[in-house]
């Protein structure tokens, strides 16, 4: 799946995360609206989430180690909602 990616990712950040090693993080992925056969409100709804996302991604992979621990679920939801905005984005242009 197309998709598959993010998932990998928020697993690669969460490895990271139980493992102490915070550098190894892979950044958020999503798919790009130039990419897509067609482009959707709900692949712009995507689009914008998605980068919102990467922002507090590139944020949290700045704080220090004691403030991630504490952010780690906003950042999963956020990974989260991402996704299943890529999901729906998907199913809008099927």
């Amino acid at each position: 799946m197309r998709y598959s990616l993010i998932a990998v990712g928020a697993l690669l950040i969460y490895v990271a995360l139980s493992t102490g090693a915070c550098a190894s993080r892979k950044p958020l992925e999503r798919p790009q609206l130039s990419e897509l056969s067609d482009t959707t409100d709900i692949c712009l709804y995507m689009d914008r989430i998605c980068r919102e996302a990467e922002e507090f991604q590139r944020e949290f992979n700045r704080m220090p180690e004691e403030q991630q621990k504490d952010l780690y679920p906003v950042l999963q939801s956020r990974i989260e909602h991402c996704e299943r905005a890529i999901n729906k984005c998907y199913k809008s242009i099927e």
